[in-house]
């Protein structure tokens, strides 16, 4: 029931879908997830163009209204409710953080139009209308202290995270167990506030712990203050980071202080399989740089959407589109392959990569 990514045109359908498939998106393009924002907003309309260009779904062009939520609970509800009134609008698409995700599933699930989520890592109750497909925290960053605890011996590890972000919160919590299961002492447990951007006092504490390695499950733009700052400070233990550490941009912003850390991805632009470079080809020659994984997740969202549309074969009930969709098995997709068991998180299986002196993320060995 998967089709390869977005390999969906090209050929005169026995039954040509009537009208547009119209989708909404609620994504952070403001505010302090912008840059993930951004990411997916390209995918959307890379993925998109691609389709359409070689014909669209049986003959449907897809089209996609993006609107800015901002990551604000309140703003993407009320995006969320308007589409949900658009009887056009066959389904949502996002957004950005699992907080915003908790906010507004309730309201798909409430009005009866399918979310599908690029991102977001944070456990939760899924309801018949709500999909993601993103990797959880607790599958990735227990996979990337694994990796980290066998290359490197680690037996005592500490932990950085940013107190005021749910994000960062529960992926303290996500290590904190991960150090208990893989036998890792865990020596402490140090905060800041997300825009903080002197970190002496926490470094200086635990340069004096000495502890084997610096767990961080925060946003790539505190990863490269924190790393830099903490190599200033004579800091030489290695850096363990959630999916949001492994970012293209944390070489540039740590000025390339954060060569060797460690981090996991569900998407891999270096993969050899031919699906994720023809993608990584495509994107190169529109915006001029690497693919970033929140693009990699997106491209598949809407890959499946179209999918699922030629499953349903419409363009518009809401209901057929959910059912097709939550049927969608071993799709071939940028970031795996790709099974939804009716609603829920897709299944994959996360990929620990590590920062290279050239700038890049590497699958790590």
């Amino acid at each position: 029931m998967g089709f390869a990514a977005l390999s969906l045109g090209g050929q005169s359908p026995a039954h040509a879908l009537e009208g547009a498939i119209k989708i909404g998106s609620v994504i952070s393009l403001t505010g302090g997830a912008s840059v993930y924002g951004n990411q997916v907003k390209q995918g959307i309309e890379l993925a998109i163009d691609k389709i359409n260009k070689e014909g669209g779904v049986d003959g449907a062009k897809m089209e996609a209204i993006i609107e800015d939520g901002a990551g604000e609970r309140a703003q993407a509800a009320a995006l969320m409710r308007k589409f949900a009134a658009d009887p056009s609008i066959l389904c949502v698409v996002g957004p950005i953080r699992s907080p915003v995700m908790l906010a507004i599933s309730p309201i798909a699930d409430q009005l009866k139009i399918p979310l599908v989520a690029p991102s977001g890592s944070l456990k939760m109750d899924f309801n018949k209308w709500t999909f993601r497909n993103s990797l959880l925290d607790d599958v990735a960053s227990p996979a990337a202290l694994d990796f980290a605890r066998k290359k490197w011996g680690l037996k005592k590890a500490v932990i950085l995270y940013a107190r005021d972000d749910d994000f960062s919160m529960v992926g303290m919590k996500v290590f904190e167990k991960a150090c208990q299961d893989q036998g890792i002492t865990l020596l402490d447990k140090l905060s800041f506030m997300s825009k903080d951007t002197d970190f002496s006092a926490q470094l200086t504490k635990i340069k004096s712990l000495n502890s084997d390695a610096i767990l961080i499950p925060i946003l790539d733009q505190n990863a490269a203050l924190v790393i830099s700052q903490a190599r200033q400070l004579g800091l030489e233990q290695p850096f363990v980071g959630s999916m949001s550490v492994g970012s293209p941009r944390l070489f540039e912003l740590s000025g390339g202080a954060a060569v060797g850390t460690v981090a996991v991805t569900g998407f891999f632009a270096e993969s050899d399989r031919p699906v994720v470079q023809d993608f990584v080809k495509r994107f190169r020659e529109r915006f001029n740089m690497d693919p970033p994984t929140f693009a990699g997740y997106v491209t598949d969202v809407i890959g499946m959407i179209a999918d699922a549309c030629k499953r349903a074969n419409t363009t518009t009930d809401r209901a057929k589109f959910r059912d097709a969709l939550g049927a969608t098995t071993n799709y071939v997709g940028v970031s795996g392959v790709l099974t939804f068991r009716d609603k829920g998180d897709a299944e994959k299986q996360p990929i620990v990569i590590q920062l290279g002196s050239d700038g890049k993320w590497h699958q790590a060995k």
